[in-house]
Parts: C-alpha cells; structure tokens; sequence
C-alpha cells in the first residue's frame, strides 16, 4: 500500500513537472511567434480583465533552498555584452590609434575618396556579371554586403591599405618588406677583410719562415741562394710530400722536400681568436637574411623550442661558412706557393721534377747520413 501511494506521488510530480514544462514551452512559443508577427507583445491576464494572482505572504526560501525545476540557462543579450565590449575597448586607444581603426574598418572617422567606388561591391558585381551573361549589372551601384554593414567599408580599406593599392586608406610604404634587411654596420664590412687578410698572412708566414726555419733546426740545410726550397714547392704539384716510409726518411735525411708544418694548428688557432671576437662584438646583431630566417618567426609562432632550435642552427651555418671560406683562402695561397715554385725552378709546365732523378743525385750522401744514424 505504501509502495502504491509513493508511486502514485511520483508520477504526480513528474505529471507537474511536465506541465510545467509543456507551459513555458508554450508561452515562449507565443512570445516567438507574437514577434514575428509584429504583435509587438503576448497579452497577459490583466489584459482581458483577469485579476492577477496575490502575492504569497510568506518570504520566498533561500535560493540555494529553493527547488531548481529549471535546468535552462540564464538567457544573456551577446549583442549588448558585444557592444559594451568593443565600446570599452575602442575607449583604451589613443586618438592616433582610433583614427587608424576607423580607417581600417570604416569607423565614423574614415574618410575614403569622395565619389570612389565600393571595391568589394565592383568584385561583387562582377562575379554576378560571369556568373550570368547577358545581365547587366552597374558596376558603379552598391550592393548590400553579404558580411552585414560595414562589412563592405572594412574590406574596401583592407584593400586600401595594402602597398601599392588605390584609395583613401593608410598610405602604403614602398619598398618596405615583411623582414627588412638589416643594415650593414662598420664592423660587418671589415670583419671579411680581417679574415682575408689573417689568412693570407698566416700562409705567407708558414712559407716563408716556419718551414725554412724548421728545415734548418733538423738538418742545417738552407737551400742554393735562398732561403725557401722552391724546388721542393715545385714537386708538391706533382707528387706527395711523403711516398712511402722508406722513401720518407730517406728525403728527410737528405734535405730532399718540405718539412712539416703544425699548419693545420695554426689555423685553428688563428680561426678560434677570429671566430671567438666576431661572436663578443657581434652577438647582438641579427644574422644575414635567408630562407629559413624568412620562416623563423612563423615556426616560433607554432612551437618556440623549434624557433629556438632554426635560430641556433643559422647561427651555426654561418660559422661554418666563414671557416670554409678562410680554410679556401689557405688551400688558394699553397697552390700559390706551388705555381711560384714551378716558375722559380723553371719547370713550369713540365710536370715538375723528377723525384727519382733528385734520389740518385743525392742518393750516396743520403745513404752516408743513415749509416751515421744507426
């Protein structure tokens, strides 16, 4: 029995619930369609003479009490909440600032060229005119934008903004590009030259004072009426500098080719003070302009560590390239050297001189020093 009546409460409340629900669906059915028909509002009881009903004596219970038979949101006016916003925002800017908005997007203060065509409205029109031959449409007449108002004004100065378009919008720049060169400083302009310069004096050195010098401190041997063994330089465009061990000693012990050089040291050396004062004065300064430059900022847009990772990588590329171009500067002053030494002996073009030929002109005395060795 007690089972049947607590059932019987239930599907009342529900019955309720759904009555309820079913009336307001109703009464804003009404208030929807009062509108449409421009009824302008849906009559009450008071209009029809019905008494209204008296208020409950009693107060109202909290509203965290009070029975929640409405799941429906609260209903928020987004054109007002829309308007407020903008307004709010349009009043934080400066008057430079809001004179530049209402030109962009055809505010009270835009002032476009008096008599100067709709633009979106002639593309409108004449897509209308291909889409249809034979209808005539004035290119001149302007026709309601598709965006709502001032949908037409805001695109007509979006065109008009942009370099080298007509109209009344912000005057265009020329010649100003999305990533502008940087300009080149005094520093960018003699740093190649410092290293053209470094390297070119550290091959003359190498020549014509470390391996004279070092070929004189191992064997005392200075060469026929100069100090630099252009013969030497000579055979170095034809043959290795060493061929083979026995060969190798047998040259060393008679003064017979050039000796050898930290040149490979000196170079790092001399490229490690380069590299490390161009990276303390120009640390600041942006690096040359390139393709993956071009993409940088859209990259650090999407994922920073990507940016930072490029950004690195650039920087990195151009040391290389500045390494290879001085390690081309060294190469370019050895062939130098090995053309001289052709010219100086008077081989050049003779394919140099004959190693084995210098072997046995010098053979017996180089056989003496190796008995005196052992």
């Amino acid at each position: 029995m007690a089972d049947d009546a607590a059932a019987e409460e239930r599907r009342a409340k529900a019955a309720a619930r759904q009555a309820k629900l079913l009336a307001k669906s109703n009464e804003r059915l009404a208030k929807i369609t009062g509108a449409a028909k421009g009824e302008g509002r849906v009559i009450s009881d008071a209009a029809v003479g019905i008494a209204p009903r008296t208020a409950p004596s009693s107060p109202p219970p909290p509203r965290s009490l009070a029975p929640r038979d409405d799941d429906d949101p609260a209903e928020v006016d987004l054109a007002a909440a829309s308007i407020n916003a903008r307004a709010n925002a349009l009043a934080q800017l400066n008057p430079q600032q809001q004179a530049q908005f209402d030109q962009m997007f055809g505010g009270p203060g835009a002032a476009p060229g008096a008599g100067a065509a709709d633009p979106f409205a002639q593309m409108m029109a004449q897509i209308m005119g291909g889409a249809a031959p034979g209808i005539t449409v004035d290119p001149n007449a302007t026709a309601p934008s598709p965006f709502g108002p001032g949908g037409a004004n805001m695109f007509a100065n979006l065109l008009n903004a942009q370099p080298g378009a007509a109209g009344g919008g912000i005057p265009a720049q020329p010649g100003v590009a999305a990533f502008p060169p940087t300009p080149k400083t005094w520093l960018d302009r003699v740093f190649p030259l410092i290293h053209l310069v470094s390297m070119i004096a550290l091959s003359v050195y190498a020549i014509v004072y470390v391996e004279p010098a070092k070929k004189f401190g191992q064997y005392g041997w200075m060469g026929i009426g100069s100090k630099i063994d252009w013969a030497a330089w000579a055979r170095l465009g034809a043959t290795k500098p060493v061929q083979g061990r026995i060969a190798g000693q047998v040259d060393q012990l008679a003064g017979v080719g050039l000796s050898v050089v930290p040149l490979l040291w000196m170079f790092v050396s001399v490229e490690l003070v380069l590299q490390t004062s161009r990276l303390f004065l120009l640390r600041n300064r942006a690096p040359a302009p390139s393709m993956l430059n071009s993409i940088l900022p859209l990259v650090s847009q999407f994922s920073p560590q990507l940016g930072l990772l490029i950004s690195t990588i650039v920087r990195y590329m151009t040391l290389v390239t500045v390494l290879l171009n001085d390690l081309s500067v060294v190469v370019f002053c050895i062939g130098a050297a090995t053309v001289y030494g052709k010219y100086k002996t008077g081989t050049f073009g003779a394919g140099g001189a004959n190693v084995l030929d210098r072997l046995s002109q010098v053979g017996p005395e180089a056989l003496d020093r190796l008995k005196g060795e052992l």
